[in-house]
């Protein structure tokens, strides 16, 4: 008879499989080849610099958020705080949290895994992020384009130029 593993080890034993099944790449791989572009926002009150990539296509939504602090922010034991999640249709079945270097918390810790058959249609989603490659799905759409024309008018508007 096989013995009952504890609570602690089932969670143990999901975090493993999370990894093994490289959730937290794919859904990184999802969020910028196939989501909106990086969004950039800074809290000037705690100088910390957040970048954001969101993919939502139903019935998913990925998420990939980092968190960097500025140059001299005076916690050296701070490096990054990286989120990733994965929603599907109304659940949480993924997410795990990055905390680089921070005395909080597991340094890298899987807070939710929840396999079913949801993974199926989200490894069919990484395979298209796969093909979309490193430029991403506006590249490929020639979004990239409108994209850059947009940012050029906003550093003239900016500056003056």
């Amino acid at each position: 008879m096989r013995p009952t593993l504890t609570l602690e080890e089932q969670v143990a034993q999901r975090k493993l499989e999370a990894k093994e099944k490289r959730i937290c790449e794919k859904a990184t791989l999802i969020a910028n080849a196939l989501g909106s572009p990086h969004k950039w926002e800074v809290d000037p009150e705690v100088n910390i610099l957040s970048v954001s990539s969101y993919f939502k296509r139903d019935p998913f939504i990925v998420k990939v958020r980092s968190e960097l602090p500025g140059r001299d922010y005076d916690n050296e034991e701070y490096n990054t705080v990286d989120r990733v999640s994965v929603q599907y249709k109304d659940g949480l079945y993924y997410e795990q949290v990055f905390l680089g270097g921070t005395p909080w918390g597991e340094p890298d810790d899987i807070y939710c895994f929840t396999p079913g058959p949801w993974e199926r249609k989200f490894d069919r989603l990484w395979a298209e992020a796969a093909k979309a490659g490193p430029l991403g799905i506006y590249e490929i759409t020639g979004l990239a384009e409108t994209r850059k024309q947009s940012r050029e008018k906003d550093l003239r508007k900016r500056f003056g130029l």
